[in-house]
């Protein structure tokens, strides 16, 4: 049962992302003509099924842009400069992780039955202007447990210079006011509840207040996104707690830093 909800989350995530087809360079109807790539593997080990799959659509713009995202995704496969095409990078990546999911295997093959082991990641455009694009991550791991685990982040990048917009772009005297505002709507919206007691956000009847998200924020419908990942600031059956702040909203308020420019 816990098993299952992990999946429908990260299914609710998933649907954010561009769907991946894999078909190559095309056109998704964007300001930006975008590349495609999918690759996976898949083992028997002592009865263990293990599989390791990604899903990569990146936008494809001026030099400095593609250099940029080019940076990330070797990040995100944990590569190194050596990988110099999606395909390189795709086929790391799956390597990799199965290597790994072989580390993790726990059966001996005497066993009556054992759980699938699996690592998943999907790379995927969530938001596209003008100015901006912005990225979706998201790896989903079953290693055999009650639940698998699941993780979501986005990453914004100004199309003219590939400059990444993170919380970078927050004024550092404001940061503090910007966690109080993120930590009272993650009270109002995210975890509402009858009984202010029941809420992760509440301590001895007092809000708390949490600093901002350890994997960052993103730009997403020209809001800023705030999303926390499993157990980082409250318990798995809670999910992925996220709350956005409008652009403008932040800027009126002066928690923008006056040379932000996307």
């Amino acid at each position: 049962m816990k098993r299952l909800f992990g999946i429908a989350c990260a299914l609710i995530f998933l649907a954010a992302c561009t769907n991946i087809n894999g078909a190559g360079k095309n056109d998704n109807g964007g300001t930006l003509k975008r590349d495609s790539v999918t690759d996976s593997m898949r083992i028997n080990l002592n009865g263990h099924d293990i599989s390791s799959t990604v899903k990569i659509v990146v936008p494809v713009g001026n030099e400095a842009l593609n250099k940029s995202i080019r940076r990330f995704l070797v990040e995100s496969v944990e590569g190194d400069d050596k990988l110099n095409s999606l395909q390189s990078m795709a086929h790391h990546f799956v390597a990799l992780k199965t290597n790994e999911l072989k580390e993790d295997a726990f059966c001996d093959g005497t066993q009556d039955f054992c759980p699938p082991l699996s690592f998943d990641m999907e790379i995927g455009v969530i938001y596209e202007n003008e100015k901006i694009v912005t990225l979706c991550t998201i790896q989903d791991i079953y290693l055999g447990g009650a639940h698998g685990s699941y993780l979501y982040g986005g990453t914004t990048f100004r199309k003219s210079d590939g400059v990444i917009l993170d919380d970078g772009i927050l004024k550092k005297s404001k940061i503090g006011e910007v966690k109080k505002e993120v930590s009272r709507r993650l009270a109002e919206e995210y975890f509402k509840r009858d009984n202010d007691e029941d809420s992760p956000m509440m301590e001895n009847g007092v809000l708390k207040t949490v600093d901002l998200p350890g994997a960052g924020v993103y730009i997403d419908n020209d809001s800023m996104v705030f999303t926390y990942q499993q157990y980082e600031i409250a318990a798995y059956v809670f999910g992925l707690p996220t709350v956005s702040i409008p652009l403008k909203e932040m800027k009126e308020k002066g928690w923008l830093n006056d040379n932000a420019n996307w």
